[in-house]
């Protein structure tokens, strides 16, 4: 099967083995592989964004990452392309490559312990961008306005009634 890098990706990390990735599962929302390095370099993650992403959410994600690493917390971050950039932008979506960071991704919590090892991460997480000045763009508003998720989801219920 061949894997749908078009030829401009290919080009933009010119030092991967696009010839041996491997679709990655579990990813919710972008399109993943995994895609070894020629040489002794590590793997890194190639995704195919949501269109629901804006690329300019790219320099968020490294502003974001580059204060995680300074504060020692372990993150994966941008591979930038042979020319430089954060992503590549193309009219069959826009591409990004990741390094892998070591370790599992669940989608749920397995239980109490996993719970409390989220929450701890995630204190350290919002710990280490305290104080982050950063002007973040291309932002996708209204994403954690629940009460307006709960009204759409109540007009669905509603207004759907006669389809249950």
């Amino acid at each position: 099967m061949e894997v749908p890098f078009p030829t401009a990706v290919r080009q933009a990390w010119t030092r991967l083995d696009w010839s041996k990735a491997e679709t990655l599962t579990g990813g919710l929302i972008n399109r993943t592989w995994l895609v070894p390095s020629v040489g002794a370099a590590r793997p890194v993650v190639v995704q195919r964004l949501s269109d629901i992403f804006d690329p300019r959410i790219h320099g968020n994600i490294e502003a974001v990452t580059r204060a995680l690493e300074a504060a020692k917390v372990s993150t994966p971050t941008l591979v930038r392309t042979d020319g430089g950039a954060l992503c590549v932008e193309l009219a069959q979506g826009t591409f990004r490559a990741l390094t892998k960071v070591e370790g599992r991704c669940a989608s749920a919590l397995s239980g109490p312990a996993a719970a409390r090892s989220a929450a701890s991460l995630l204190a350290r997480f919002h710990g280490a961008l305290e104080g982050l000045e950063h002007h973040f763009v291309g932002m996708r508003g209204g994403v954690h306005d629940t009460a307006r998720h709960l009204e759409t989801l109540a007009t669905a219920v509603t207004e759907g009634a006669s389809h249950l």
